[in-house]
């Protein structure tokens, strides 16, 4: 197919050639030119990359007495070494409930008795329980616990406010973290910001809370534990919620609002080194990315509005043991430090806090742009003006094209433009297809991923197919239309405006719909109406050079910011694909986040290929780099997924569960028990990258009948989110887990409440992670119980029935956990009503594993990250 096309491209190309008259030979420009722009932005885009991944200086304890107003950025430092040589804190964990705790409350009594007599400040230690429904998408869940922990601060305003500003973090880890990014760097960062505003001699307008959480990876309990139970929480006016889904580089701004405008101004005014896209919050909404933040509940249960902000960046080490104290570099303190204390002050004085409300609809774009030397912020509806005003602009523009073209014949113009816009099209298709057949190819050779620790393979593999493809139909389109009278430079022209036209239409789009991404569309649509109004006005279509020379200025800032933005885009998705299940292709993904980014960079530059005298060297430069980077992927190690390095890891994540299951049946009686490994494929490449390393997977087997009998596959799945690809998972025979502290359900009453509905009541008790999963039989409804006030809405089905999945921890721990459900059945029912499940899940007993389970993980190669757990499955029919 290559060869096929690489001879009709040479006679294509050739016969393009042939004329080579005066005119063209005036405006057309050396193929060496055309390399040298090329090669000047890759390394533009490098420049990019590196300004990008700056963070300011920091500061020393040493510069404490030049700056005893600045948060430093040593003291944050030297706070997170002693948090994260604790260990994993899990909630439930000794080092969690106990010792994190302890460090939290010394640190901040210290703070209390150094800080200046005219403050007032307030320590308060939480310990909540409750429960509510978390709505994840597409798989909800009911989020139930005990005894969760909080440790909270309070500055006193000046005015014995009744408002307050609320800062958050959470200091409790995934077990196989010591959580330095995740999510201790912003734990410290907040004590240094109290500190701070503890050395002032004036009070703040109003009270600001610090609230370092216990709970947020269970997920998201010890949050909704402080602002539906905690005394100060009903003065809570505005949050600052402080995340991590990377390590190191810049905290982004990614949730904004809802409404209050007033939010946005104070970053926007205040932080040192703003860093936030609009675009990002949109893309999260999607649920594209499978992780969410303690501002869900402070909006959704607090009704509070606020800004929401993570470390994004490197997200390969997220949720795992690279998420380390060493790693982070000084600089990424003083970036969220400045940007938190400056926009604390601000909210914490302002005028608009008292009147914040989630009542206000009304949503902004924002956006920075040179790296965050500024950001841009303006409402929707100031958006929709400026871009109706653009298009408006835009399409006069291409309309004078004509007037401007008078001197030329009015129908080779049309045609010019006609033929111009088809191959727009054409190309964009044709980006769209080979991108998806490339993915496809690989797939089908098990060589997906080959990106996943070398992101710059995706040049060589999908970009430059992609701008070959962009490239090729505006080189036919001239060959087909070569014998018309315009010159090259006006055909070129008229390339530019058909490509200004395609993201006038995206533009216009995202504008009528309210999208806020449109400024994406807006930065090229722009500057490239600009250029093309001062050729117009200085009449410069005819020029030689000129119209190039004002051209590719204004393509200056607009591919800045387009490599700016795709880099984020890369950057932040790259490593969650690693995260994405076994049933999809990520290189679709890849693929077409390429044909993106491509299209926002290149266009502005695809309609130049017209002016090259030896178009074929550029088209041969794409196409060998193309087939030397799928030669070195398929033949080298080059293309190998994942990586030990210490100071980049880049590994390929396993879930794996040493597990006990009990089935019963309606009798009560035993139907199955069994044991062994349950593995959670997370990537494409599961299992099959391990099978030479774990000879156990040979005696993997299908699930298929326990999908058929089981809620969930009879797998003890530990959250929701994971139900989209659970049946893709593996399941090893293995000899019984030791677990000493097995889960109990038991069914203590059964009382009827009327002709149609029984009340069921269980005493349950295990670990401090268990799940209960419930399924009503055909014709039973669920219409109460103990969780929540309603039953929420069921998006997971089994055999077409409603599954619940109710989740279940604690802090400190408890003896028991007593729940009631209500069934409504049919009159005269006295078949079984529910199939229910209780799964517990040790997350923190690495000492009791079994010898033999001990060697099976052993056996995973070093670029692994495993996160290796004991778990049962006890299920029964009510």
């Amino acid at each position: 197919m290559w060869a096929a096309c690489g001879c009709r491209l040479n006679w294509v190309i050739g016969c393009y050639r042939m004329k080579k008259n005066e005119k063209e030979n005036v405006h057309s420009v050396s193929s060496l030119s055309a390399v040298l722009l090329i090669i000047a932005a890759v390394l533009l885009f490098d420049i990019v990359l590196k300004i990008d991944n700056s963070t300011p200086a920091p500061l020393k304890i040493a510069d404490e007495k030049n700056y005893p107003d600045r948060f430093i950025a040593e003291r944050a430092q030297n706070h997170l070494r002693q948090l994260t040589s604790i260990g994993p804190k899990v909630t439930g964990s000794y080092e969690n409930e106990v010792l994190a705790v302890d460090f939290l409350k010394r640190e901040i009594n210290f703070i209390i008795q150094q800080s200046n007599r005219k403050q007032k400040i307030e320590l308060d230690h939480q310990r909540v329980s409750g429960s509510y429904f978390l709505n994840y998408k597409p798989y909800g869940l009911v989020n139930v616990y005990d005894n969760v922990q909080n440790v909270i601060a309070r500055i006193s305003s000046a005015g014995s406010s009744n408002h307050s500003l609320l800062v958050n973090c959470h200091f409790d880890s995934v077990p196989t973290s010591p959580g330095a990014s995740d999510d201790g760097i912003n734990c410290v960062a907040m004590l240094e910001v109290l500190r701070v505003l503890s050395k002032q001699s004036t009070r703040p307008v109003h009270n600001i809370v610090f609230l370092f959480n216990g709970a947020e990876e269970n997920p998201l309990q010890a949050a909704h534990g402080f602002i539906a139970k905690h005394k100060w929480a009903k003065e809570i006016r505005a949050v600052i919620n402080l995340e991590a889904a990377g390590l190191g580089g810049k905290e982004i701004l990614f949730q904004a609002g809802p409404g209050n405008r007033f939010l946005l101004e104070a970053y926007t005014n205040n932080a040192p080194h703003p860093h936030g896209h609009s675009a990002a919050e949109e893309i999260f909404h999607l649920n594209l990315i499978p992780s969410d933040t303690d501002f869900r509940i402070f909006r959704d249960f607090g009704h509070v509005p606020g800004l929401d902000f993570a470390f994004a960046r490197n997200g390969y080490v997220y949720h795992t043991k690279h998420d380390s104290f060493e790693k982070i570099d000084l600089g990424s303190y003083q970036h969220v430090g400045d940007n938190l204390l400056a926009v604390v002050k601000a909210l914490a004085s302002s005028a608009d806090l008292p009147t914040a409300t989630l009542d206000s609809k009304e949503k902004s774009v924002y956006f920075d742009i040179l790296f965050g030397l500024h950001i841009f912020m303006y409402s929707e509806q100031t958006a929709i003006v400026i871009n109706t005003i653009t298009i408006i602009i835009s399409v006069l523009m291409f309309i004078k094209l004509l007037y401007d073209l008078r001197q030329s014949s009015l129908l080779e113009v049309i045609v010019n433009i006609f033929f111009s816009g088809i191959g727009q099209m054409v190309s964009i298709v044709l980006s769209f297809f080979v991108v998806i057949l490339i993915a496809f190819i690989l797939d089908q050779f098990n060589l997906t991923m080959s990106w996943y620790t070398r992101p710059k393979i995706i040049f060589g593999l999908y970009i430059c197919p992609i701008l070959l493809f962009l490239s090729i139909p505006v080189i036919i389109e001239n060959y087909v239309i070569e014998n018309i009278s315009l010159s090259l430079g006006t055909r070129t022209q008229i390339h530019a405006h058909t490509s200004r036209m395609t993201w006038t239409f995206l533009l216009t789009v995202t504008t009528y719909f309210a999208i806020r991404i449109s400024y994406i569309f807006l930065i090229p649509v722009l500057f490239n109406t600009i250029s093309f109004i001062m050729i117009s006005f200085l009449n410069l279509y005819y020029t030689r050079r000129t119209w190039l020379y004002v051209y590719l200025i204004s393509l200056i800032i607009p591919t800045i910011v387009a490599m700016n933005m795709t880099a984020l885009l890369f950057d932040i998705f790259i490593p969650i694909l690693g995260r994405f299940g076994s049933n999809k292709n990520p290189d679709d993904f890849v693929g077409v986040l390429s044909v993106f980014g491509s299209l926002l960079i290149a266009s502005g530059f695809i309609p130049l290929i017209t002016l090259v005298k030896k178009p074929s060297t550029v088209i041969a430069g794409l196409l060998m780099t193309f087939f030397i980077t799928l030669t070195c992927i398929a033949f080298t190690n080059y293309g190998f997924p994942y990586g030990d390095d210490a100071s980049a890891p880049s590994p390929e994540r396993f879930w794996i569960y040493h597990t006990n299951r009990v089935f019963h049946d309606a009798t009560g009686n035993v139907r199955k028990q069994d044991s062994g490994y349950f593995l959670l494929n997370m990537d494409r490449n599961s299992p099959k990258s391990v099978e030479k390393f774990v000879p156990e997977l040979k005696e993997a087997i299908s699930i298929q009948t326990d999908c058929e009998q089981a809620v969930y596959c009879g797998l003890p799945i530990y959250i929701s989110r994971m139900l989209t690809f659970h049946e893709d998972s593996t399941w090893i025979p293995a000899p019984p887990a030791v677990i000493h502290e097995p889960v109990t359900l038991k069914l203590m009453s059964k009382n009827k409440v009327s002709f149609t509905k029984v009340r069921y009541s269980f005493k349950s008790s295990g670990p401090d992670h268990y799940t209960i999963f419930l399924s009503p039989k055909p014709n039973i409804t669920v219409t109460k119980w103990s969780f929540t006030p309603e039953i929420p809405e069921v998006t997971y089905q089994w055999h077409g029935r409603p599954t619940y999945f109710i989740m279940y921890g604690y802090g400190e721990q408890t003896d028991h956990w007593n729940f009631w459900i209500e069934m409504e059945t049919p009159e005269h029912w006295t078949n079984p009503v529910m199939d229910i499940a209780i799964s517990g899940k040790y997350t923190h007993h690495e000492k009791t594993q079994t010898e033999k389970y001990t060697e099976f993980l052993n056996q995973f190669p070093s670029w692994t990250h495993l996160t290796a757990w004991m778990a049962n499955y006890h299920s029964w029919i009510y």
